[in-house]
């Protein structure tokens, strides 16, 4: 591919859209120092079939912009012209962080403009023309983050149309932006082209088959735009690289979806696999959604993909319909053994799946609570998650336990409860009386020595690793290695200010505490920052720089890349880990007072009053909701299956997340509830009750025997 232009640094196209006809003229001569509006154009940095690029001045806000003139609008009819106003109007609403952010739109003079964020780091073609391809990990990172912001749009009833490495602009801090928004169309639209006069909107390179034959596209259009971009990516060129746009356009119709490990052998099997998903020539071969997409770009970056079967398997799904036909994964373990396992979703039908290395006779019952099980009903698994295996051999405590069940007596107000990862060890925290924390050996049942006493303790929380117990409330963040058996204290440095809530990062290397006067104030809270950043080993902190009221939970996600808090402020603020740069709020429109990820991390529960939310946190879409009947839900916890949501409200209640049913209730309780937690083998559920209880029951036993 040679393109006719140079690459813009603000996602010029390369090489120009393809014009069939059309009249489109040259772009207008604006000097430096020209005015549109209140910008003033300071150099011209691109050029391309939709117009030129410039640096410009805002001279109210005093900000540097990019601005795109376009050509050929103004020849065109009055209604294209007022679609694309309107259509640009809707992109500007778009924020998120994978997005350029379009400021304005105008018109001056006959002259259309649309004014952008300026992206100083160049383009991913611009890299690829002087670097050649990307490293696989790389380039998949990079592809996902296009499909969060890619599905922002789509939620918001945007198709982009053009996407493709030029329009991948590369911020500073790595992120990859995804530019001109401003040129797409509302899904809703039944109109093919811009111009209306034979113009095909889109690169020849990385158009779709439906955009070569000039019919109507949807959103699966820019899943194969994305398909061909991660290509080149991967390869350092475009798919179908012929000079002659009708010789690429009769490519993408006709010709197999090209393998990249012909260019670069180290490339994994699972990404050619899923290149030849995401280019299926016929959009209901495609994935259904850039969510589906998203998750097996992330089992590939995790080294969880397995390989699905070469040929594409038609679906009648709807676009945009959060259903997955995701490339199976392997379980965790030592090995990753190889397992078979169909996800079935009512639009769909069966997805016969190819295996690598050895199959195993028994079905693996994993995680799989992504998008599909959350939002279509589930699959063909069972519902209750060990009702194929084995009964275990228990110990007397446990057997007690499974049948009778246990209620521990904390004198004070249980607050919190959390099990081990390794399932040896239970605990539990209360805000008054004299024994602040207590700890179980969830074997025996023989209750562990502890020094914490007298304390008010609001969270108690293992590390991944077992070895380590933290605790807090009103005073300092304490920190048991129970390897060494050696207590260290982390300051919060305000003594104003109790610990509500805490969470180990997955490297165990982190703490995460969220923050709350420790007196309520006179009306409303003030937004302050409340979450606090400990390293575990230094016992250095800090405060992450957002301003909110109280919050009231904090969570690092399973796979270690994000961390989320539940505030007052009617939103979930989410960030990447380990870099803890703000990557976007969820709007819930409800006071919210947990959150939890699901086991995969590509759930995130967020509770508040009578209703637990159920959010994609890559792609910050909202993806299901389960009604609680009644009362404030201050507690959530996913079964370690990810099938099972358990919510502490006035009473415990279990709820089957793909069609959010509920399924059992665990009773007793005499007052509010504050925490709920499974073990992690998912055979007990643990509550903490302001009635000063603590309670473990079997969760067959709740479940009634589903």
């Amino acid at each position: 591919m040679q393109p006719s232009t140079p690459a813009s640094p603000q996602g010029m196209p390369d090489p120009a859209p393809v014009s069939l006809g059309g009249t489109d003229g040259p772009p207008p001569p604006l000097e430096d120092g020209f005015l549109l509006g209140k910008y003033r154009l300071t150099r011209r940095i691109g050029h391309g079939g939709m117009g030129v690029v410039y640096e410009a001045e805002d001279t109210v806000l005093r900000r540097r912009v990019a601005i795109k003139v376009l050509t050929g609008l103004a020849s065109a009819a009055p209604e294209v012209q007022d679609r694309f106003h309107r259509e640009a109007r809707a992109a500007a609403r778009l924020n998120h962080a994978n997005v350029v952010v379009i400021h304005d739109v105008g018109r001056q003079d006959g002259v259309d403009y649309l004014v952008m964020e300026l992206i100083p780091g160049g383009n991913a073609q611009e890299w690829i023309d002087k670097n050649g391809a990307y490293p696989w990990a790389e380039a998949t990172r990079l592809l996902c983050g296009l499909c969060r912001g890619v599905a922002s749009a789509h939620a918001a009833g945007l198709i982009h149309r053009d996407i493709k490495p030029g329009n991948v602009m590369l911020a500073p801090d790595g992120q990859p932006k995804l530019a001109d928004f401003g040129l797409a169309k509302a899904s809703d639209s039944s109109v093919t082209t811009l111009t209306g006069g034979g113009r095909i909107l889109g690169t020849p390179h990385y158009m779709s088959p439906e955009q070569c034959r000039a019919e109507r596209v949807d959103e699966r259009t820019d899943i194969y735009s994305l398909g061909a971009t991660y290509f080149a990516l991967l390869t350092g060129h475009s798919p179908y690289p012929a000079e002659v746009p009708v010789q690429v356009m009769f490519a993408h119709c006709s010709n197999p979806v090209p393998d990249p490990r012909v260019d670069r052998p180290g490339i994994p099997e699972p990404c050619s696999d899923l290149l030849k998903k995401a280019m299926a020539k016929y959009a209901n071969e495609r994935y259904p959604s850039v969510t589906a997409m998203l998750a097996d770009l992330q089992a590939i970056l995790e080294g969880t993909a397995v390989r699905v079967a070469s040929d594409a398997v038609r679906s009648d799904a709807a676009p945009g319909a959060e259903v997955s036909l995701s490339l199976d994964r392997a379980p965790s373990g030592a090995g990753r053994q190889r397992t078979r396992r169909s996800r079935v979703a009512p639009v769909v039908g069966v997805l016969s799946l190819l295996l690598l290395g050895v199959v195993t006779a028994k079905r693996f019952a994993g995680p799989s609570d992504g998008h599909a099980d959350t939002t279509t009903g589930g699959g063909d698994v069972p519902a209750h998650p060990h009702a194929d295996a084995a009964p275990p051999v228990l110990s007397p405590f446990r057997t007690s336990l499974r049948e009778t069940g246990m209620e521990i007596q904390m004198g004070g107000t249980a607050r919190t409860v959390a099990f081990s990862p390794d399932g040896k060890l239970f605990a539990a925290g209360c805000s008054d009386g004299e024994a602040a924390v207590r700890v179980w050996d969830f074997e025996s049942g023989e209750e562990k020595p502890t020094r914490w006493t007298g304390a008010s303790i609001h969270s108690v929380v293992f590390s991944p690793d077992s070895r380590t117990l933290a605790a807090a409330g009103l005073g300092d963040i304490l920190v048991w290695d129970m390897d060494r058996q050696r207590e260290t204290r982390i300051p919060t440095g305000d003594d104003s200010l109790r610990v509500v809530s805490l969470s180990f990062s997955k490297d165990g290397k982190t703490l995460a505490a969220g923050l709350q006067p420790k007196e309520d104030p006179p009306g409303e809270p003030e937004a302050a920052e409340h979450v606090l950043i400990a390293d575990v080993a230094s016992g250095r902190t800090r405060l992450l720089p957002a301003r909110m009221r109280w919050v009231w939970s904090v969570a690092f996600s399973p796979d270690g890349n994000l961390l989320a808090a539940a505030s007052m402020d009617w939103k979930e603020t989410i960030w990447d880990y380990p870099s803890l740069t703000q990557r976007q709020d969820l709007v819930t429109d409800m006071n919210c007072f947990c959150v939890a990820f699901s086991p995969n991390s590509r759930t995130l529960a967020v509770t508040g009053e009578r209703s637990i939310q159920l959010w994609s946190p890559y792609t910050a879409t909202k993806v299901g909701e389960i009604r609680i009947p009644h009362g404030v839900v201050s507690c959530a916890a996913f079964s370690p299956d990810g099938r099972l949501l358990a919510a502490a409200a006035d009473q415990v209640t279990v709820w089957e997340v793909s069609g959010g049913k509920q399924l059992g209730a665990m009773e007793g309780h005499a007052a509010d509830v504050a925490a709920v937690a499974f073990s992690p083998d998912g055979s007990t559920l643990a509550s903490a009750c302001t009635d000063g209880v603590v309670r473990l029951r079997d969760l067959s036993a709740i479940l009634g025997g589903r």
